[in-house]
């Protein structure tokens, strides 16, 4: 009599196969995560407050002011900023084709003085992208937050 004698264990092709079916899995996840976590104005109004840190942060070690130009009525899709002594420029330009708008305010222009490390008035800024809103929230003191709601 002969015995029929099969190996423990799996074959190559079976490895392959669940790795190949394991990592289309892991693919799909990452992609759903990436099309239906934070939405774009969420993720730009991070940004946006991430960079006005920086700009804070660049005033403090500097001891420059400087002034935040965003309009309450035109829709824009960049933030000026006016340095002072010297005068130069600069621009925060949206990455998510997001737009602008200072949100229920009189004022066009904010200040930021660090010899008292106020920003006035204080500010916040909708950021749109299509229907979808998110805020960044700027207070009296330069502290940033964003929300979903003002």
């Amino acid at each position: 009599m002969t015995k029929s004698s099969r190996r423990a264990g799996f074959t190559l092709v079976e490895v392959l196969t669940s790795l190949i079916i394991l990592s289309a899995f892991y693919g799909a996840s990452l992609l759903s995560m990436n099309s239906f976590g934070d939405g774009f104005s969420e993720k730009e109004a991070r940004r946006f407050a991430q960079w006005f840190s920086g700009l804070v942060t660049k005033a403090n070690l500097s001891k420059r002011s400087f002034t935040l130009t965003c309009s309450p009525s035109a829709k824009t899709k960049t933030i000026s900023v006016e340095w002072q002594f010297p005068t130069e420029k600069e621009k925060y330009t949206s990455l998510y084709d997001c737009v602008f708008i200072r949100y229920n305010a009189s004022a066009y222009d904010s200040v930021y003085t660090p010899q008292w490390n106020t920003f006035t008035p204080a500010a916040t800024i909708r950021v749109s992208h299509g229907r979808e809103n998110h805020y960044v929230i700027i207070s009296g003191l330069a502290h940033t937050r964003t929300n979903k709601k003002p």
